[in-house]
Parts: C-alpha cells; structure tokens; sequence
C-alpha cells in the first residue's frame, strides 16, 4: 500500500516528500544515524516533470 513519508538531510536544509511501499529499510551506522536510531530507505531519482 502506498504511503506518504516525510524525511530531511541531518540539518534539516533540505527536505522531501515520497510516496512509497517500503518493504525494507537499512540500519544507518554513520555516528549521526546511530545516536538518532535512523533508518534508510533509498528511493529512484525524480525524473523530469514528476
């Protein structure tokens, strides 16, 4: 079932929107990640007028 995430970069400059089934996700082990408990989903690059 699709499904709208939010997410941001780690300073929250850049923010995003996706649209998604996730099926799985990644454990983080950057010391950043580590200390928030995040997760990692990898999405397609937008392509042209999406």
């Amino acid at each position: 079932m699709m499904k709208t995430y939010t997410g941001s970069c780690h300073c929250g400059t850049v923010r995003f929107e996706i649209d998604a089934d996730i099926d799985h996700v990644r454990v983080c082990d950057c010391s950043i990640c580590s200390k928030r408990g995040a997760l990692i989903y990898r999405v397609a690059r937008a392509t042209s007028g999406s």
